[in-house]
C-alpha cells in the first residue's frame, strides 16, 4: 500500500498561504523554496478543470519578474542561468544555446541529430520569445520547481494581457544539475515529456482560473495517498497528493454490487444495459458531448458496438477508482486483458445524477495515466492488483 498522507485543515491552509504568495504580484523577491501545492488539470468533456489530485513539490516564486530584471541579490542558479539562456535567445544571439550546459548523449550519431533539433528549437524559442517581448513589454520568470536533482522554470506572460489572449500563457523549460554541480538544460527534445507538459498546464489553468484554485486550496478534503513521483528522486522529490480506494478487481458484470455503492453500482448498470445491446439507452449514461459522440459513432458503425462489447462479456475488474474531485477516475480490465485501461465519470451540474464521460477525449494527464511511470504509482497503492509489466 501506497503510505497514508491526511493534511489535516491547518496543514492546507498554511499551504494555501505559501502558494498564494507565489501567486502574488508586486512583492519583493524572496529567494525560498516552499513546498507548494499543484492541482492538476484533467479534461471533462474537453474543457480543462483543477481538480483535487495534487502535485506536492517545492517551489521558489520569482514573482512574474521581467527577462533581464532578476535583482541582482538573487541567488538561486536557474534563475540567472535561465535569465542568461532567454536573454541571448530574445537579442537574437546564434549562439544562445553554445556556452549552456546541454543534456547531450554520448553516442556521436544521435549527438549530431540533438544538435539539430537544439538549433530548431531555439529557432523557435527565438520566435516565440520576440513575440512575446514585442506584444507585451517582455516576458517574465514565474517559479523554479524543484524536481528531484533538477527542475524546471516555468515562463510566459501575465494572463491580463488582452493582445496574447488566444496564446499559452505559460511554458517551461526543463534542467536538471550535473555530478559537477552545474546546470544542464534540456534543449534537445523533440516534446516535453508528460509530466513536464502536465506541470506547465496546470500552471496556465492557475492563471486562467485564480479563484477555482483558490477553491481547491481552502477545501479541507483529505488526501489518503502521499506517492513519490517517478523520475523526481533526489534532493528534491515531488509526491502525488490524492484520494480514492482499492475495489480488488470486482468484476462489474458478473459479480453481485452492493446498491449502497453508487460508483460501482451505477457502472454495472450502464455496462448491463450495454451488454443487453440497448445502444441508445446506454448512450444516455454519458454527459451530453459524449453522448453525441457514442450515438454519432454507434448509430453509425455497429462493428464499433460489437468490437467492445465482446471483451466486456468476458468481465469488467474494477481495480482503483481516484477521487480527483470534480472527477472520478476508474481503472479496470476487461476479461483476462493485462493492460490497465481507465474511463471517467462526473456528477453531472445539470441533474445530479452520476454520468461516464471523455468518451474520445484526451489530455496529457489520460496519456499519463495510461504510462509506465503512473504504472509505478498505483503498483505503490497495491501490488497485487498493480504488478509491474516486465
Amino acid at each position: 500500500m501506497g503510505s497514508v498522507n491526511t493534511i489535516t485543515s491547518q496543514r492546507r491552509m498554511i499551504v494555501y498561504i505559501v502558494v498564494f504568495v507565489v501567486m502574488s504580484k508586486g512583492m519583493s523577491y524572496v529567494n525560498a523554496a516552499e513546498n507548494t501545492l499543484i492541482p492538476v488539470t484533467m479534461s471533462l468533456d474537453g474543457i480543462r478543470h483543477l481538480t483535487s489530485f495534487c502535485i506536492e513539490c517545492k517551489a521558489e516564486d520569482f514573482k512574474g519578474v521581467k527577462l533581464q530584471s532578476m535583482p541582482s541579490e538573487t541567488t538561486n542558479e536557474a534563475a540567472k542561468d535561465a535569465n542568461k539562456l532567454f536573454s541571448s535567445i530574445t537579442t537574437g544571439d546564434k549562439n544562445a544555446f553554445r556556452g549552456m550546459k546541454r543534456k547531450w548523449s554520448l553516442d556521436n550519431g544521435t549527438r549530431l541529430k540533438e544538435e539539430k533539433l537544439a538549433e530548431r528549437n531555439l529557432k523557435g524559442y527565438r520566435k516565440l520569445t520576440q513575440m512575446y517581448d514585442e506584444q507585451c513589454q517582455g516576458l517574465k520568470f514565474y517559479s523554479d520547481i524543484k524536481l528531484g536533482n533538477g527542475g524546471m522554470v516555468i515562463w510566459g506572460i501575465d494572463k491580463n494581457n488582452t493582445k496574447m489572449n488566444s496564446f499559452v500563457h505559460r511554458r517551461a523549460i526543463r534542467y536538471e544539475k550535473t555530478s559537477q554541480g552545474e546546470l544542464s538544460w534540456h534543449c534537445a527534445v523533440e516534446a516535453p515529456d508528460l509530466f513536464e507538459s502536465i506541470i506547465t498546464v496546470s500552471f496556465e489553468a492557475i492563471a486562467n482560473n485564480p479563484i477555482a484554485y483558490n477553491a481547491i486550496l481552502k477545501t479541507d478534503k483529505q488526501h489518503t495517498y502521499k506517492i513519490a513521483i517517478p523520475g523526481t528522486e533526489g534532493a528534491n522529490p515531488a509526491y502525488f497528493l490524492f484520494s480514492g480506494r482499492v475495489c480488488g478487481g470486482i468484476d462489474i458484470i458478473n459479480e453481485e454490487v452492493s446498491s449502497s455503492d453508487e460508483l460501482l453500482s451505477f457502472l454495472q448498470e450502464a455496462y448491463l444495459v450495454w451488454i443487453h445491446d440497448t445502444r441508445e439507452e446506454f448512450a444516455t449514461y454519458y454527459t451530453h458531448k459524449s453522448q453525441e459522440r457514442i450515438t454519432k459513432a454507434i448509430m453509425t458503425d455497429r462493428s464499433l458496438f460489437d468490437a467492445y462489447k465482446e471483451p466486456i462479456l468476458k468481465g469488467k475488474k474494477v481495480l482503483f477508482i481516484l477521487d480527483a474531485d470534480p472527477l472520478y477516475v476508474v481503472f479496470f480490465r476487461l476479461g483476462n486483458y493485462p493492460i490497465v485501461q481507465s474511463e471517467y465519470i462526473v456528477k453531472d451540474p445539470v441533474d445530479g445524477k452520476l454520468k461516464l464521460t471523455n468518451l474520445g477525449v484526451g489530455d496529457f494527464t489520460s496519456q499519463y495515466f495510461n504510462s509506465e511511470a503512473f504504472e509505478a504509482v498505483l503498483n505503490k497503492i497495491d501490488s497485487r492488483l498493480f504488478p509491474i509489466s516486465k
